[in-house]
């Protein structure tokens, strides 16, 4: 559900000529509620415009901090994109990448269980953990939301303060030459195989509530 947005001032025409949504910094999120439950293998890619990288901003994430971390894409204060994953809830294991404000940028996170987390930025691998992988991520029920944290998290919610163009999330870890392909293509994101694709944008301008069906969201998300 778009939450605090309004379809007709924060779903805007991008300088690159398409349709983006243009979050606040101060209350705009997605709300997507209790989806994306994935334990296993996951890949967020994001298509997005910071307007400053000074502050905590989330990208997309299930639950917030203390005991209610799941997953978190996210721009963080010290200026580096970080992806986030937690086996408890509680504790969790961080991988950072430089970010940078202005500028539209493609960004792809990877967690493969056990062995590797990755993060790429235009298509090219950037940064990479290998140690301390957890097995797999808390069962969590947590809401997920673009753009904000979970409320059950102090009050810290980290609002998104920039325009985001195009979200996908995979229930896999997606190889080095398929992030390439999909951040250099422009065609990538009509070639994804899925039969779960959904579409945001395409009906966000005539909707005040956009609710996001559940089935929609286990393979891939489109927005």
């Amino acid at each position: 559900t778009l939450t605090v947005m309004d379809p007709t001032t924060d779903y805007i025409q991008s300088t690159k000529g398409y349709r983006v949504l243009d979050f606040d910094g101060t209350d705009d999120f997605v709300l997507l509620g209790n989806v994306l439950r994935i334990t296993g293998a996951l890949s967020i890619r994001a298509v997005v415009n910071f307007d400053v990288i000074n502050t905590f901003q989330t990208i997309l994430a299930k639950g917030g901090g203390a005991s209610n971390k799941h997953f978190n894409l996210y721009s963080a204060s010290s200026g580096v994109l970080v992806l986030d994953v937690s086996g408890d809830g509680i504790n969790e294991v961080g991988l950072t990448l430089t970010n940078t404000a202005g500028v539209w940028q493609d960004v792809c996170a990877v967690y493969q269980p056990s062995t590797y987390m990755r993060l790429f930025l235009n298509g090219f691998h950037g940064a990479e953990l290998t140690t301390s992988i957890p097995a797999s991520m808390i069962n969590s029920t947590q809401e997920t939301r673009i753009g904000s944290r979970n409320t059950n998290n102090t009050g810290v919610l980290w609002w998104l303060n920039g325009q985001l163009a195009l979200l996908e999330v995979y229930t896999r870890a997606l190889q080095p030459n398929e992030v390439f392909r999909k951040a250099t293509d422009p065609l990538a994101m009509y070639r994804v195989r899925s039969r779960r694709v959904f579409r945001a944008a395409a009906v966000a301008a005539a909707a005040t509530s956009l609710v996001i069906p559940t089935n929609s969201m286990r393979d891939v998300m489109v927005l």
